[in-house]
């Protein structure tokens, strides 16, 4: 690495926006790292190799620091590292980057840290304590013991040198709480201007115009998805196929099927396989059933036609060409007579003519040769013996006709004579010939028949070829061969829009991110039909997973509206819900009422319907007839012009006022109308604005233009208007309270509103993947807090020196105690100006008092970098490495949804817990999976490769108190420090103290609000269980949380168990405590600790702490005595005993607990160890056995270390302590004896030899295991000092195999030996699981060993031995020629024997000693004759196998080994082992049965010959079946009764409450079977006699029929109940309520604090006590009110299911007694007062408090009266009526009813009236309301305090023992700017009566008034949340509709009167 400059980036800030909160963190590069450090490694190693004496820890850096300006420290860092000038622009190019970060340079041995800064922290004023800058910094001075510090160009800084930590007088800060009015204060705020935009996928070039692949809004719903989509018109051409049974195809008679091909596939097979005559037959029929369907519809009679001319063409050709070759044979037929006829004389002159004849006669008829003399003779003589017997031609083919069958066609033979010459039938034929003749005319015939078609089709190949050509050709201009499918694919990719907040809940950003689910969807066409304009209108979410969208015109002329759910991530519901009318028609809903509306414009209809509230599938709707063509109300008039027709023709846009029973729309004329669904009435909004003497009504118009676009915020707390050029505000009395810009007109293309609890967002959607994100705030009535803080001067000090006091302030001074350097020398470059400054300067320096450092001045304008880089500082390379890698701590888990979620290199993993799911991997369980999914970064690496035995150590406290600072002073890490929360879940950091690896863990802060018992006990339990010392950071007022902390680990003691967990103790660390303090403060934690250790019944802290528990008070960090306390207990820690043995243990079990506290897993946690190590220890074995070098990770790196040094390298540390093997093995001279030679196991590599030489790609198994010889095969090259040589080949391979197994049994024996040790635990529980992996372990490696092996048999061939691998299927091979090539025993010339290697007699060559011709014993033998006399055979004296395939197994490659001149029927290769594989299911052995015939034996049931005597026994057995001779492991799953283990199926669900749906993963438990770990004996099949048996206690497999968890007892457990301490969520309860209500809020079933009882469903008849614990319910419990249900106490209920209560003893007694409290109005919430007796007692409630008892009850009513208020006035009855059924036992109930409107000039009706009997009778009340009327009303607000002060001080109220209630129904706040903002309030000032709130209030509280506010909508917000404050007896309710008033206050006054103890009808 000489001379060359490295540049790296090892650390780097990045915004992490993953969390709840927006944060900028550091993170480590540690591929970075690798690289850094590589070639100082590589370099050290090369030295250790040189030089033995050398050794890694003592190889030195110089290491050296540069911050400042980024012009000046380039030229600095030229001279430190002496750089080119190209090298200087590298630097640069990197140092200018965007990125802030830490710069690595390295060159040579030295290294240069450069701060590279953004924007620069030193020209900005003073720096503030949360900068990063000061982490790098921090950094920086752990490594480097220089650093130069370079000023910018400009640095701000104080001339007076003032330092500015100093201490001074803290200034105070003021909060002042008031409460803020909706619309009060509106901010809008837009966030992130300079948000980048996001990168969508394209769309490719089939897209068409309906494409919209940008960010679009869904602005028809309130959920925060945006969306973009591909509809493509895909005009699709597919391949068109045609159902063709095969035996058309390709003939196939047999088996023959339909399938489904295209053209071109039956044309090629057309083209190759129908020329030949058998396909060609039936060629029209096939040709029709295979092409006719891909002809044009046109054409199929030219196709037929086409057929029958081919058809007919050939057939007649056939027939001419086999009538012409049928003529020619009856043509000689007749010569051949003619030559035998008797009338035939025989003369020269025919000579000529007989020779021809007799040469066609001998051709035809097979006669041989005659000399022409001897025939012309015996023709003579036999034409002289003629007689009338002879036969004509005639007879002849007539007895042959009667005599062949009717195939044989000789009736055409006579034909043919008959037609060629009739004459030559009667030609006769001697007598003596006839049968011959006769004969052979036939068989000719038959030849000609048969085979003579045949010889003609092949004759005509080329015919059949051109006229398949022929039709082919014509099919491929006339035919189609695809199809065009019309169809649209629609793909939707939804984005969410997450705000971000920063650590103080300011929403900075947002993030739009990718969802995990998206819509891909193909919509069909119907027959004939083409789409038009098709669009994607709508995309509406009713939640975060269900929704809608709408498809405009598709199919044409309609709209069909699509349902989706992805509820189930793995299966996507997508549906066509219903297609509606027309192209334009609509849907909108309102999510929160479960309502919606669908409207058509162009059928001008409409229907409103309700949403299934768990679906969210459209019910039943009904029709809305009371909307198009209504008159529309309230027409406004401007200038004498009407702006709009009075009825509604058209709807432009349209949208739900939430809250409202209500929508706002634009008709067609871009007019605002609201439609009251519920009345039926359509009017038109516009804005009151007060006059002298009227209110005039105007039309909301923007400044410019008109509005086009309506929506409402969610909750409907104001209203978005939007024109062409912004988007406006409007508040419920349609005052603009704000507007939001657009940007650009031309790109904008809509907006959304979404809510969170706290905020509302506008998104406006102005590019195609841009958006613009506004805040708005100030909608809704809050209470706010106004802060007020006294200024502070800000000193700017000297930022260059002061980031060093703030590096050390925040993290500690340096810590020497993991390598830091003791004292930095800080070299600040000072330019001219300031250099003359330079005592001032040092004196700053000196006065911050930084420890550990000093500083150096040196001039800038004339540096003297030679001095300045003269003596160099040195680190070492192992503290170096150490060090950087520890820097940065890691995110380990998160807290969210109640549950502690693991963590991949700091990011989730449920979408990867998701993908398993949906893998459906049934080998591997779930908290494994999730083991395996969990990285720590960097760390991971170090932990796996740290053998050292390790030590763990975490910290637990309240939320900033300093924990993380105390962590890093105590163990020199680096986790962050801030006076706010900084933590989140835990964090994880690996240093190395004084050597010791040191694993330390930071968790958030405990008793925060932001988490509940069961997230802070999750914490505590993680902590607890890994922790050598678990620190518990308090200061002297922590004692009050000591019981909560000690009951979240009272409730996590028993949750998990394991033999390696809660094995460290506690210690209570104090903090800020002077020595003075120290006695008082340890006397009262002993106190405390006695009290806790009182109250531990469940001794948890035994069970967590091995009940130690040790106190350590510490000064404040500032004082010096503060050091030693530290390094008093950091010695502590160095000199616990150690508890994890090796980094990779710690691993394990940290992933291990993580996984099972995130699942609730109880099981043991021994058990998933040792599956893991089961798992990670078989690799681990494979490895050793193959690789040597254990941690080798990067396979190819090695093999090139392993060719450019040598084939053995240094093994893993394993084999380390393993023993030398020392192995005998032959002399390769023809001496005899042995010799030895040593196998150094930790030396020996396999990894070269398992590679090509070419490449580093692993090889086929079988071939990869067998070159691990060659290793071997060089080892004795090495040892011999010689190369191979076929003279000495048998004891070559001898040794080579000798050296061979016996360095691999040393192998696996020590490899099991390690196993063994590496096991996580010895306890006798888990013998048999262990025994059982080393079964199976030994078996897969016994395999390995055994394809290791060489063969070692005898050549096939000759006798040398076979050099392949051990287990080959073919017959042996030495891999060489054979020859013997001895010298020659018969000849003095030194020539080579020529025989084959082993032969009997003497050596001879080729030199004619012998025969030497050809062996001719078998054709393939190539060698030459071996024999010395005469003789026949030629034979070479060599065995002649026979050459057929041994017939013993198919798998057999090998060649019989039979003599071909032995007769045998079975062919045997002379195996002595049966050739099967073992019979055992997985094990891949062969079977070790000494007899190639076992299968025979087997099938033959020969049980004599299959019989064997065992080991160790003396009864023989059979062996009817295929086994090795290993010992196995059995593969059953256990079947003993009860549960082995508990597995989990991820299930998806959701939490519905009030304000939102809650998607959660529950984890449900089920029953798991272990596997069996009974071994299987040697030579058999099962454990015989045994049932299968995992050998694991069994717990008990009952579940919770609540939660479905398991018992946690064993099986058959003597206890009464069942019991577990992992009890879940309520998972198989369906919860009720007595109330129908369209909200989601549920009654929990089980309440531990509120004291609710259980229900469950109950018989029809039954009474009312079944048992004293049980009572039936006659309430109706929704929404199941058809079934009944029975009310059981808590404890009998769980008893009754057979499990214990699942509440400690506190909570249970507070359960069983009774449930009813004292609801006197002196109570408050939270300090009711119980009935003091058990539950369902027969006798009165007894309570402990004292108040009077009522009598009386009066009601007043105070309500508005106003135009909107006339369905509450009709209620207002029917509560009344209610009231006094329900009071039955109250004697006197009397009403009153207030009216109220406004005051004139707004109302000129009355301001307020009331019943002139003041409090009077239901009757006479009832009376009074019917003649009242919703009329009227102004501008808004109303006159309510007028109404209210009537209502209290005009009301004839009674003594204290009348109950007293005013029922105020209410949608419109009182006059005044207070309640209103001053916007349309006529009053701003207030009631122009002088009335306030203050005063009334003051009346109210003194009567004892009970007040019931029943607002209506959000306009009343701030009223209510003023009249809070000022009425003691306060109570409000939201009224979604009219019904709810009778509802909601009969059961509010129900409740009280049950309280009072007086009997309530409900």
């Amino acid at each position: 690495m000489a001379d060359q400059v490295r540049t790296y980036v090892l650390f780097e800030t990045y915004e992490d926006i993953s969390s709840e909160y927006k944060l900028n963190k550091i993170t480590y590069n540690a591929a970075e790292a690798e690289k850094l450090l590589n070639p100082f490694l590589a370099s050290t190693t090369i030295a250790v190799a040189a030089t033995a004496t050398s050794s890694v820890g003592n190889e030195k850096l110089a290491c050296v620091g540069f911050v400042g300006g980024k012009e000046r420290i380039p030229e600095a860092c030229k001279h430190y590292l002496e750089l080119s000038t190209e090298d200087i622009r590298t630097v640069e190019t990197k140092l200018y980057q965007k990125n802030e970060g830490l710069l690595v340079v390295t060159k040579d041995r030295k290294v240069a840290f450069v701060y590279r800064n953004v924007e620069s922290v030193f020209n900005t004023g003073p720096l503030s304590s949360s900068l990063l800058a000061i982490d790098y910094v921090r950094y920086m001075l752990d490594i480097c013991e220089k650093i130069i510090v370079m000023p910018p160009a400009e640095l701000e800084w104080d001339p007076a040198m003032t330092k500015p930590f100093q201490d001074s007088a803290n200034t105070y800060v003021q909060l002042q709480e008031r409460s803020v009015r909706p619309n009060e204060i509106i901010s809008i705020m837009e966030i992130n201007k300079n948000q980048s935009s996001y990168n969508l996928s394209h769309c490719d070039t089939k897209c068409t115009h309906f494409c919209r692949q940008q960010l679009n809004v869904c602005s028809h719903d309130h959920q925060r998805y945006l969306y973009s989509y591909h509809l493509r018109e895909d005009i699709e051409l597919t391949r068109r196929q045609n159902s063709v049974n095969t035996k058309d195809l390709e003939n196939a008679l047999i088996h023959s099927k339909d399938i489904l091909i295209d053209y071109d596939r039956a044309s090629r097979t057309a083209q190759e396989k129908w020329m030949k005559q058998s396909y060609f037959q039936n060629f029209k029929q096939r040709s029709l059933n295979v092409f006719q369907c891909f002809v044009f519809d046109h054409k199929q009679r030219e196709f037929e036609d086409l057929l029958t001319n081919i058809v007919n063409a050939y057939d007649n050709l056939v027939a001419r060409k086999l009538r012409e070759k049928e003529k020619r044979l009856a043509k000689k037929v007749v010569k051949v007579c003619q030559l035998h006829s008797c009338s035939l004389k025989f003369s020269k002159k025919h000579h000529g003519f007989f020779s021809h004849v007799a040469s066609t006669v001998r051709s035809i008829f097979d006669i041989s040769e005659e000399p022409p003399s001897k025939f012309e003779l015996d023709y003579r003589a036999r034409t002289e013996r003629c007689s009338d017997i002879c036969l004509t031609l005639y007879d002849i083919l007539k007895r042959l006709e009667s005599s062949t069958s009717a195939s044989d066609r000789m009736c055409d033979l006579k034909q043919i004579i008959q037609d060629l010459d009739e004459d030559s039938l009667s030609c006769r034929i001697h007598y003596e010939h006839r049968f011959s003749i006769q004969e052979k005319i036939r068989q000719a015939w038959r030849d000609c028949v048969q085979t003579g078609l045949a010889q003609l089709q092949d004759e005509l190949e080329e015919t059949r070829r051109s006229s398949l050509q022929n039709m082919l050709n014509w099919l491929n201009e006339n035919t189609h061969k695809t199809d065009e499918t019309h169809r649209f694919e629609l793909n939707i990719l939804f984005y969410e829009c997450s705000p971000i907040v920063d650590v103080e809940g300011n929403v900075v950003d947002y993030k739009i991110t990718r969802k995990g689910f998206e819509i891909k969807q193909r919509l069909p066409l119907g027959a004939n039909e083409k789409p038009k304009d098709v669009s994607l209108s709508q995309v509406i979410c009713v939640t975060d997973k269900i929704g809608y969208f709408n498809f405009s015109n598709w199919p044409n002329g309609r709209s069909s509206l699509y349902y989706f759910n992805f509820a189930n991530p793995s299966y996507a519901e997508i549906e066509l819900q219903q297609k509606l009318l027309s192209p334009e028609t609509r849907l909108i809903i309102d999510e929160k009422a479960n309502i919606y509306l669908i409207y058509d414009n162009l059928n001008r209809r409409a229907e409103r319907g309700k949403l299934d509230e768990r679906t969210g599938r459209l019910q039943a709707p009904t029709p809305v007839s009371n909307l198009y063509g209504q008159t529309i109300e309230d027409l406004v008039i401007a200038d004498g012009d009407a702006i709009s027709t009075p009825i509604l023709n058209h709807i432009s846009t349209i949208c739900f006022l939430q809250g409202n029973d209500s929508v706002l729309l634009f008709d067609q004329s871009f007019s605002l109308i609201e439609y009251r669904y519920l009345s039926g009435t359509l009017k038109f909004i516009c804005k009151r604005v007060n006059q002298d003497t009227y209110i005039k009504k105007i039309s909301l118009k923007p400044a410019d233009g008109k509005y086009t676009q309506v929506s409402a915020v969610p909750g409907g707390k104001c209203i978005l208007l939007q024109c062409e050029k912004s988007l406006d505000i409007y508040d419920l009395t349609w005052s603009m309270i704000g507007s939001i810009p657009i940007h650009d007109t031309n790109l904008f293309s809509g907006y959304k509103t979404f809510a969170d609890q706290t905020n509302t967002y506008v998104v406006l959607n102005e590019h195609t993947s841009e958006c613009y994100v506004y805040l708005l705030r100030g909608l809704s009535a809050a209470r706010t807090l106004d802060i007020e803080r006294a200024s502070v001067e800000q000193l700017k000090g000297f930022p260059l020196l002061d980031i060093f006091y703030l590096a050390q302030r925040k993290f500690g001074p340096s810590s020497d105690c993991i390598g830091c350097p003791r004292k930095t020398q800080i070299t600040l470059m000072l330019p001219s100006d300031l250099l003359i400054k330079e005592d001032k300067i040092d004196t700053y320096f000196t006065q911050l008092f930084i420890i550990g450092m000093c500083l150096q001045i040196e001039s800038l304008t004339d540096p003297d970098y030679k001095n300045i880089f003269r003596r160099l500082p040195q680190i070492q390379i192992s503290d170096f490495k150490q060090i950087l890698g520890s820097r940065v701590p890691i995110h380990v888990a998160t807290i969210e949804e109640s549950n502690m979620f693991p963590l991949q290199d700091g990011k989730n993993i449920t979408d990867e817990i998701a993908a398993w799911k949906s893998s459906k991997d049934t080998k591997t369980g779930l908290v494994q999976r999730i083991t395996e999914l969990i990285r720590i970064g960097a760390y991971e690496t170090i932990l796996q490769n740290c053998q050292q035995k390790v030590k763990v150590t975490a910290i637990v406290g309240r939320q900033s108190g300093g924990k993380s600072y105390l962590l890093n002073r105590l163990t020199g890490t680096r986790f962050n420090v801030a006076a706010t929360r900084c933590t989140d879940g835990i964090w994880m950091s690996v240093t190395f103290v004084d050597g010791q690896p040191l694993i330390v863990l930071d968790c958030e802060g405990l008793f925060s609000t932001r988490r509940n018992d069961l997230e802070e006990m999750k914490l505590c339990l993680t902590l607890s269980a890994l922790t050598d010392i678990l620190l518990l950071n308090q200061d002297l007022s922590f004692n009050r949380y000591l019981t909560q902390l000690f009951s979240n680990f009272s409730k996590s003691c028993d949750r998990m168990k394991g033999s390696n967990l809660f094995k460290g103790f506690l210690m209570m660390v104090i903090r800020d405590v002077s020595t003075q303090d120290a006695d008082g403060a340890y006397t009262e934690l002993v106190s405390n600790i006695r009290q806790q250790a009182a109250n531990n019944r469940s001794s948890y802290l035994q069970k967590l702490f091995g009940g130690k528990i040790r106190g350590q008070c510490l000064h404040h960090f500032e004082n010096r005595v503060f050091v030693k306390e530290i390094e008093d207990m950091r010695k502590l820690i160095l000199e616990l005993p150690f508890r994890w043995n090796s980094g990779q243990e710690f691993l394990e079990s940290l992933k291990l607990t993580l996984a099972q506290v995130h699942t609730d897993d109880d099981t043991v946690m021994d058990v998933h160890r040792l599956k893991m190590s089961f798992s990670r220890l078989e690799r681990e074995a494979h490895t050793m056995l193959i690789q040597g070098e254990l941690h080798m990770n990067n396979l190819q790196y090695a093999v090139l270390i392993l060719k450019f040094f040598c084939a053995f390298v240094s093994g893993g540390s394993q084999f380390s302590t393993c023993g030398k093997c020392i192995i005998k093995i032959q002399k390769l001279t023809g001496e005899t004896g042995e010799e030895e030679i040593i196998i150094n196991q930790e030396k020996i590599n396999f990894v070269a030899y398992l590679y090509n030489d070419e490449s580093t790609e692993r090889m086929e198994e079988d071939d990869e295991l067998a070159r691990t010889a060659l290793l071997f095969f060089d080892l004795i090259s090495e040892h011999f000092k010689c190369n191979y040589n076929e003279s000495y080949h048998n004891v070559w391979f001898t040794n080579v195999d000798n050296v061979l197994k016996q360095t691999l049994e040393h192998r696996i024996q020590f490899i099991l030996s390690y196993v063994q040790q590496q096991m996580p635990t010895t306890e006798a529980t888990y013998a048999a699981d262990i025994k059982d992996f080393e079964v199976s372990l030994k078996g897969k490696l016994d395999l390995l060993y055994q394809k290791s092996k060489i063969c070692i048999r005898e050549c096939r061939r000759c006798k040398r031995l076979c050099v392949k691998h051990n287990d080959h299927r073919d017959d042996c091979n030495c891999e060489t020629d054979h020859l013997c090539k001895e010298p020659c025993e018969l000849c003095t010339l030194s020539y080579l024997c020529c025989k084959l290697y082993g032969h009997d007699n003497k050596h001879h060559c080729n030199g004619g000693h012998v025969c030497g011709k050809p062996c001719t014993v078998t054709s393939t033998c190539t060698m030459f004759c071996a024999l010395d006399s005469s003789h026949e055979v030629h034979d070479c004296l060599n065995r002649h196998y026979c050459t057929e395939k041994c017939s013993q197994h198919p798998q057999c490659d090998k060649i019989c080994s039979y003599d071909i001149r032995l007769v045998h029927e079975e062919h045997y290769c002379g195996e002595q082992f049966c050739p099967y594989t073992c019979s055992i299911e997985g094990c891949r052995q062969r079977c070790r049965f000494k007899n190639h015939f076992h299968q025979n034996l087997i099938a033959n049931k020969q049980e004599n010959e299959l019989k064997v005597l065992l080991d160790g026994s003396v009864k023989e057995h059979i062996i009817n079946y295929h086994i090795c001779s290993n010992e196995h492991a059995c593969i059953e799953t256990c079947i003993q009764p009860g549960v082995c283990g508990i597995g989990y199926d991820i299930v998806e669900k959701e939490w519905t409450n009030e304000m939102n749906t809650f998607p959660y993963k529950f984890y449900e438990p089920k029953p798991a079977r272990s596997k069996c770990v009974l071994a299987i004996s040697l030579k058999t099949r099962t454990h015989a006699g045994v049932s299968h048996n995992c050998k694991i206690d069994h717990r008990c497999g009952h579940q919770c029929p609540e939660c479905r968890s398991f018992c946690q007892l064993p099986h058959s457990h003597p206890e009464p109940y069942h019991m577990t301490n992992t009890h879940r969520n309520k998972e198989c309860n369906v919860f009720v309520t007595k109330h129908d209500t369209t909200s989601a809020a549920r009654s929990v079933v089980v309440k531990t604090e509120g004291k609710s009882r259980e229900y469950k469903p109950g018989a029809d008849e039954c009474c009312d006590n079944l048992y004293p614990y049980v009572k039936h319910s006659r309430e109706q419990w929704y929404p199941f009110t058809d079934r009944v249900y029975d009310l059981w106490l808590c404890e009998a209920y769980w008893h009754s299911l057979g499990w214990e209560v699942p509440y400690t003893d506190d909570v249970s007694s507070r359960i069983n007694s009774c449930s009813y409290y004292c609801s006197h109005p002196t109570h408050v919430s939270d300090t009711q007062s119980f009935c003091t007796q058990t539950a369902w007692h027969t006798n009165e409630h007894t309570f402990a408090c004292k108040h009077d008892s009522f009598d009386k009850l009066y009601i007043v009513f105070c309500c508005d009266t106003t135009g909107s208020m006339s369905t509450y006035i009709e209620e207002s009855k029917q509560t009344i009526q209610r009231i006094i059924e329900s009071a039955k036992a109250i004697k006197d109930v009397q009403f009153r009813f207030v009216a109220y409107r406004d005051h004139p000039p707004q109302d000129t009706t009355y301001v307020q009236q009331s019943n002139p009997d003041n409090l009077t009778t239901a009757v006479v009340v009832t009376t009074f309301i019917n003649t009242l009327t919703a009329d009227g009303g102004g501008n808004g607000p109303e006159a309510v305090l007028d109404g209210l002060n009537e209502a209290v001080i005009n009301t004839r109220w009674r003594d204290s023992t009348t109950l007293k209630y005013i029922v105020h129904i209410a949608d419109s706040p009182p006059h005044g700017s207070i309640y209103t903002g001053g916007s349309g309030d006529h009053w701003p000032g207030g009631c122009p009566c002088g009335l306030t709130i203050e005063k009334i209030s003051d009346a109210l509280n003194a009567k004892n008034i009970r007040y019931k506010l029943m607002k209506i909508g959000s306009y009343p917000n701030t009223m209510a949340s003023i009249f809070r404050t000022h009425i003691r007896n306060y109570e409000e309710s939201d009224l979604t509709g009219a019904l709810d008033l009778s509802t909601k206050f009969v059961g509010i006054l129900a409740r009280d009167l049950q309280a009072e103890e007086i009997d309530v009808v409900v």
